[in-house]
């Protein structure tokens, strides 16, 4: 008899295990470096003077999720803002942490700052 399958969670238990999302820190700097590292080949990581830089542009602003199951984060969505436009930068998630709605979630999350910001488009 074949071993039963665990079933693909529901919309509803994948969403339950979303995380808060919440504006990166300067000090969550070594976190965001770790995940790029996990998360894009060598040539797209940005150096941590530019990281640094854009953690405190006005023109920018840096979305994250703690990882559920250990330090660190498990995603990160950059955004810049233009007057009438909002660009998802760079939009990742671990390795460990993917299949989870995280990536999902940052760009509802996404959607909804271009919207309280009055952009009249979203790009990518």
């Amino acid at each position: 008899m074949a071993k039963p399958t665990a079933a693909k969670p529901s919309k509803a238990e994948r969403k339950s295990s979303h995380g808060k999302v919440r504006r990166a820190k300067l000090t969550d700097l070594p976190a965001i470096l770790q995940l790029e590292q996990e998360s894009f080949q060598d040539y797209r990581q940005a150096s941590p003077a530019s990281l640094r830089r854009s953690l405190t542009s006005k023109h920018q602003s840096f979305w994250v999720i703690d990882h559920p199951n250990r330090k660190g984060l498990s995603s990160l969505l950059v955004l810049w803002h233009f007057p009438k436009r909002t660009r998802v930068y760079d939009i990742c998630t671990a390795p460990d942490a993917r299949g989870h709605g995280h990536g999902y979630q940052l760009m509802l999350h996404a959607e909804k700052l271009a919207r309280q910001q009055k952009a009249e488009w979203m790009s990518l």
